[in-house]
């Protein structure tokens, strides 16, 4: 049986999209340190803070300075104690 009768557009085509799709994944897992999750595979509100490494949650240090607003803060979840001291001047106080 002769090899070359075998080779044609579409075994070859077909081969090397194999090969790529492979070598793609092989690529795409390499990236993705051990035990690394990127955002876009979690979906919203699914994390409790016992998925987090130590367990306790979200605390402020975890948070980049500016990456929160208003909106991100739920009606009532705040309280007094919650407030650092000195932490808001007249201008973080809605008069309404």
């Amino acid at each position: 049986m002769r090899l070359r009768s075998h080779f044609n557009y579409a075994n070859v085509m077909s081969t090397l999209a194999v090969f790529l799709v492979l070598a793609g994944g092989s690529f795409a897992l390499a990236k993705v340190g051990k035990n690394e999750v990127r955002s876009k595979q979690v979906k919203n509100n699914t994390l409790k803070s016992q998925d987090l490494k130590d367990g306790k949650g979200v605390t402020g240090k975890d948070v980049k300075d500016g990456s929160l607003d208003g909106a991100d803060v739920g009606d009532g979840s705040l309280t007094g104690s919650d407030i650092g001291p000195d932490s808001l001047t007249g201008a973080n106080v809605d008069e309404s």
